[in-house]
């Protein structure tokens, strides 16, 4: 018998791979794929971080809201809810989702300029959406809370060089928790609670790996099973012989308050 990891072209396998890779995704939840990998918990809880800032009588920005599931876990009032999200299919599943509800939608990026007048906002929260704390600071009112939770920089490095083979720097390196702060403190917040981790992350099926890396695929750009396909030859024997493929995240927050003045 010839080697495990030295898969024939039509084989189950690369059926399998190639099915991943073409999966259909919306929104921003990956519990689908969670059976077949794993994250480490955050130290932190940005829901916490959130609702311990956030009255329920208080006017609330989410920036770049994905497909609205972190959002919707706040239970806070629709009528009260503002979003913005800027790519295409999640628009459409946030009009179907939040809009029926009384949420109000705005298709624009999370940087702006923003389409909302000064001082109009109790709390902005931005889970992993491009921002800009100046706009921020001028649509929240004096002592408005920010909530920011971040990718950082170096997220997925060691994947991409295992799918691709060589190093990619998907993202600037300005991407870390202390120019956030800077940033941040330029723009007239104080800062009430930051802190930076790097995360493991653990597939335990190649074909979760292929998927993960299509939906984020500007983490491991010019990536295709066809393409990489000695690299997941490779991975494929590393499973079987370890159970996993282990790669390391890298994710940053902040709790901010507006000046008073």
């Amino acid at each position: 018998m010839g080697n495990q990891s030295e898969k024939p072209l039509n084989s189950t396998w690369l059926k399998q791979l190639l099915e991943a890779e073409t999966a259909d995704f919306s929104g921003w939840d990956f519990s689908s794929l969670h059976q077949t990998m794993a994250e480490q918990p955050l130290c932190w809880d940005l829901k916490e971080l959130i609702t311990e800032r956030l009255q329920v009588s208080d006017r609330l920005l989410d920036l770049g809201t994905g497909g609205g599931e972190f959002l919707q876990t706040l239970n806070h009032p629709p009528a009260l809810t503002w979003v913005t999200e800027n790519h295409p299919p999640n628009v459409a599943l946030i009009k179907k989702r939040l809009s029926p509800l009384g949420v109000h939608v705005h298709v624009c990026d999370g940087a702006g300029p923003l389409p909302f007048a000064d001082k109009g906002f109790d709390v902005v929260m931005n889970r992993h959406e491009t921002l800009d704390f100046h706009e921020i600071a001028r649509v929240l009112k004096p002592q408005g809370v920010c909530v920011v939770q971040q990718v950082g920089y170096r997220n997925n490095h060691d994947l991409a060089e295992k799918l691709l083979g060589h190093a990619v720097p998907h993202a600037p390196k300005t991407q870390t928790l202390e120019a956030y702060k800077i940033s941040a403190v330029a723009a007239g917040f104080v800062i009430e609670y930051a802190e930076e981790m790097y995360p493991w992350i653990r597939f335990f099926r190649l074909s979760t790996l292929v998927r993960f890396a299509k939906i984020i695929d500007w983490e491991f750009p010019g990536f295709s099973v066809e393409g990489c396909l000695e690299r997941l030859r490779a991975l494929q024997k590393q499973l079987d012989q370890t159970g996993e493929i282990v790669g390391t995240e890298h994710r940053f927050v902040l709790a901010l308050r507006k000046k008073a003045v």
